[in-house]
């Protein structure tokens, strides 16, 4: 569609969103082009150059694509209006938020939606590395048949009378705990002062502990905190070692959370008796260290991936839009946009 024709407003996406319509309300929306070897950079110059871009105010952007300087002084030269970024999702790791600022663009995410989804995948992990069910699916899946009932095949873990610990003990680290709760595990949360997240802010419902006792009673640890700064690579080879042989790790969060190399090595040496991953570094592919360990359970990241919950983070960057359409509109007074990352 070409847009020499004026409309009254429009977004920029790098690719159709669910949730976030085309045309709805006096807004449209268009995509960069689907040219996977260009950067984002160079898709938004292809696209002002070839397209009337005067009416673009809002752009809009997924975890997939780096918001980097490079990107957003793209954005700053090449669609001059924009003075919006909206995330499809929570994390903004890959946006660099204060040079954003800087360039005077206001940040939304979508918060608030993928809570359920994302501790349902947690706790599927969960039950999939515990009981072994990655295993057993393999061993029918290839050889249609197996070696038959035993008293000692294919043994697992029960949950009950078990220690969840929970890292970053948010609204997901909440949704976790319910779950947890109904299948008889204990759950305790890590103490934390250091993180600015929203686990500094939280009420407390279940037991804190200081970060050795923490490690000295969880039988599984699921990491459920935001990517910082200060997180990254929290979980190192050091803590690992303080962790209760035979442990189970769950990564629902981030993968840059996990010093990936360690990790491996821990479940090689059987100093942990599983991992269940939804993230791991470099997404999509996955690292050498990864493929080699053993007892390993990873999907590719689907924490959020229900029709349900992909429409509702689409709502939301959609009401941040709109928000944004009535500004431009003087139907609403600027400020801050619904969702907006301060």
């Amino acid at each position: 569609m070409n847009l020499t024709v004026e409309k009254t407003f429009q977004y920029l996406g790098t690719r159709i969103f669910p949730g976030i319509p085309l045309i709805k309300d006096g807004i449209n929306g268009f995509t960069l082009p689907d040219t996977p070897e260009k950067t984002i950079a160079q898709k938004i110059q292809i696209f002002a150059n070839s397209q009337n871009v005067d009416h673009i105010y809002s752009f809009i952007t997924c975890i997939i694509d780096s918001l980097g300087k490079n990107e957003l002084e793209a954005i700053k030269e090449y669609l001059p209006n924009v003075t919006h970024i909206g995330n499809f999702g929570v994390g903004f790791n890959h946006i660099d938020i204060d040079y954003a600022k800087n360039l005077g663009f206001r940040v939304t995410n979508s918060p608030g939606v993928l809570t359920e989804a994302t501790a349902d995948i947690a706790f599927t992990l969960l039950l999939c590395v515990t009981r072994r069910v990655a295993e057993g699916y393999s061993i029918v899946k290839n050889t249609s048949k197996y070696p038959g009932w035993a008293p000692d095949y294919l043994l697992g873990t029960s949950l009950q009378n078990k220690t969840l610990g929970i890292v970053g003990y948010g609204e997901i680290g909440k949704a976790l705990t319910k779950r947890a709760k109904a299948f008889g595990l204990k759950c305790v949360a890590l103490k934390s002062n250091n993180w600015e997240s929203i686990d500094k802010n939280s009420s407390i419902e279940i037991e804190r502990l200081s970060e050795n006792d923490f490690f000295k009673v969880s039988d599984i640890i699921s990491l459920n905190c935001p990517l910082t700064e200060q997180s990254k690579n929290w979980l190192n080879r050091e803590r690992i070692s303080k962790i209760k042989q035979g442990a189970v790790i769950i990564n629902t969060a981030r993968g840059e959370l996990i010093d990936e190399p360690s990790l491996a090595d821990a479940l090689n040496n059987n100093h942990l008796s599983g991992a269940g991953l939804d993230v791991f570094c470099h997404e999509p592919v996955l690292s050498e260290h990864l493929k080699t360990a053993k007892n390993i359970f990873i999907l590719p990241h689907i924490g959020s991936a229900t029709h349900e919950t992909r429409q509702a983070m689409g709502g939301r960057v959609f009401d941040s839009i709109k928000a944004h359409f009535k500004e431009r509109q003087e139907l609403r007074q600027k400020g801050i946009l619904p969702f907006q990352i301060k």
